[in-house]
């Protein structure tokens, strides 16, 4: 894959395969699988299964064995309640247990399949492909440009910025963010428009932010 197509591509599984996180854990490629699942979040409709995505959103990583089975226990409740519920509804609860049960068993791009079932079924598959993919460079960035983050950019409103927006899911505050981060010295191209591009969607697990945080 080259830059180009990976800034051009629709098809989020082709940049999941790139970066060869289909098979992995880890905080970023949850937080990836949560957003995504938030995507079609008005069909989660067993409570259960809500519980389990926000107890996975605001677990601290890597979980713990009896973090990871309270939300694994919730999933699959989720699970087995959507499936009463009608097929409608048990595609979105199969992905959201497959991300509380992540491993090298159960490949993170069966929880985006799931999703995307989903959204055929929907009639917005297109809609939700762009989405994920513009999710996976939000989380991710672009692999062909590494950016050298210098401390002296983490100023305390920096950071300040970055923490609240993460604690509260609102990223109304980007383009803030990247005035101070500018104000800080900060001269990266690639930094300044992620955070003032008006399209880009950010969620938890947005390179940048993680970068201000010092996050990994």
């Amino acid at each position: 894959m080259t830059e180009e197509e990976w800034l051009r591509e629709t098809n989020p599984h082709h940049l999941i395969w790139h970066l060869a996180i289909e098979r992995a854990a880890g905080r970023r490629v949850l937080l990836l699988g949560i957003a995504c699942c938030r995507v079609v979040e008005s069909l989660l409709v067993a409570p259960q299964t809500r519980t389990a995505l926000n107890l996975l959103e605001a677990a601290h990583f890597p979980l713990d064995n009896k973090q990871r089975r309270a939300i694994q226990r919730q999933a699959l409740r989720g699970y087995h309640w959507a499936t009463r519920a009608g097929e409608r509804y048990r595609e979105p609860a199969t992905a959201v247990s497959m991300l509380a049960h992540l491993d090298g068993l159960n490949p993170f791009d069966n929880v985006t399949y799931y999703l995307r079932q989903t959204a055929a079924r929907e009639g917005i598959a297109g809609e939700v492909d762009r989405c994920f993919c513009a999710l996976t460079r939000d989380v991710f960035g672009n692999p062909f440009r590494p950016v050298t983050f210098s401390p002296a950019w983490r100023t305390s409103t920096a950071t300040a910025l970055a923490q609240q927006m993460y604690e509260s899911r609102d990223f109304g505050a980007m383009p803030i963010l990247a005035d101070a981060l500018q104000d800080a010295g900060c001269t990266s191209d690639d930094v300044l428009s992620h955070c003032r591009d008006a399209k880009q969607t950010h969620v938890r697990g947005c390179w940048v932010v993680d970068l201000v945080l010092g996050r990994a």
